[in-house]
């Protein structure tokens, strides 16, 4: 059973529908995808059909394409600039946020008119996928996309 993971109509919602796995998420939609159907019948909204599944995994490729830049280009240090430094939380927490809006950012415009409320969870959405690349590496795009975290034998 293929259920939250395609919302016809609409962007997933809060957190990825709250994905305990994001590569999973994206590979269970992969594999919805693989099967031949006219109708989806999501759980959620309306019925669906094939464009709508499409359409949300192009949402998520854009969505990895934006964290796999944001990993790699957002600074920890000017993120949590005016932030006590010896606040570990308050820095981490700064870094997320700026993380996130900056993944927001880099996520096409299109999609605020293409999926109905794309902005109402897009900065939710965007840091559980850039959440997901720092936690979970990337299976979602290869070895080669990774951001240098500066970690030995890498």
């Amino acid at each position: 059973m293929h259920v939250d993971l395609v919302f016809p109509g609409s962007a997933p919602l809060k957190n990825l529908a709250i994905a305990q796995d994001v590569p999973g998420f994206v590979h269970a939609l992969d594999m919805t995808l693989a099967y031949r159907f006219d109708t989806l019948v999501a759980g959620h909204f309306r019925l669906g059909d094939r464009d709508d599944a499409r359409l949300t995994r192009e949402y998520l490729s854009d969505l990895i394409d934006a964290r796999v830049e944001t990993n790699r280009t957002v600074d920890p240090a000017r993120a949590a600039a005016g932030i006590d430094p010896t606040n570990g939380w308050a820095t981490l927490g700064a870094y997320f946020d700026a993380v996130a809006r900056r993944c927001a950012e880099l996520v096409p415009n299109r999609w605020l008119t293409t999926l109905g409320d794309a902005g109402v969870f897009l900065l939710d959405n965007a840091f559980a996928i850039t959440e997901s690349q720092r936690v979970d590496g990337d299976p979602l795009v290869g070895p080669d996309r990774l951001p240098d975290w500066g970690i030995p034998g890498r």
